[in-house]
C-alpha cells in the first residue's frame, strides 16, 4: 500500500476516532493519523542499508520498481520472494508501545496508528498475493532465508 493511500485511511480514522471519542484532542487524532503512515520510515532505514544512499526520491522510485517487478509476477510466484526487513512493523515493537502507553497516552496513538496500518498491510498482502513477514522482525528474518530477493 502506497504511503498517500496510508495517510488517506489514516486521516478518515483518526476523524471518526476523535468523534466517536473527542476527549482524545486534535492532538491525539493528529498523531494517530501521522503514526499510521511515518511507521514506514523503516522503508527507508532499509533503503539506506540496502543502497547506501540517503535520497529520499530515490528510495520511493526503488520501492516502485520492486513493485513494479513483484506485480508482474503470477500470483502464486509472489509469496516466493522476500520484500525486506522492516523494524517497526512487527509485534515487538508494538508491545514495547503498548508498555510505553502505560506513561503516557500518546504512545496509545502512537500504537493505535501502527496497529491501522499493519492492518491495512495485512489486508493489501492478501489482496495482493505478497507475504511481507511484517508481523514479527525475527520472523521477517528466520523466513527471509528461505526466499528470493528483488534486491
Amino acid at each position: 500500500m502506497y504511503p498517500s493511500q496510508h495517510l488517506f485511511i489514516g486521516i478518515v480514522f483518526s476523524l471518526i476516532l476523535f468523534f466517536i471519542f473527542p476527549t482524545i484532542g486534535i492532538l491525539g487524532a493528529t498523531i494517530v493519523a501521522l503514526s499510521s503512515v511515518l511507521i514506514d520510515v523503516d522503508h527507508y532505514f532499509y533503503y539506506l542499508i540496502k543502497k547506501n544512499d540517503f535520497n529520499l526520491k530515490n528510495s520511493y522510485k526503488w520501492y516502485n520498481e520492486k513493485i513494479k517487478k513483484i506485480f508482474t509476477l503470477p500470483k502464486e510466484k509472489r509469496l516466493e520472494y522476500y520484500h525486506g526487513a522492516y523494524i517497526l512493523h512487527g509485534f515487538e515493537v508494538l508491545f514495547l508501545l503498548s508498555l510505553l502507553s502505560l506513561i503516557s497516552p500518546y504512545f496509545l496513538f502512537i500504537l493505535t496508528g501502527f496497529n491501522l496500518h499493519l492492518f491495512l498491510d495485512t489486508i493489501s498482502d492478501y489482496q495482493n498475493y505478497t507475504k511481507s513477514y511484517k508481523y514479527s522482525l525475527f520472523a521477517n528474518l528466520i523466513y527471509s532465508k528461505k526466499l528470493k530477493s528483488f534486491d
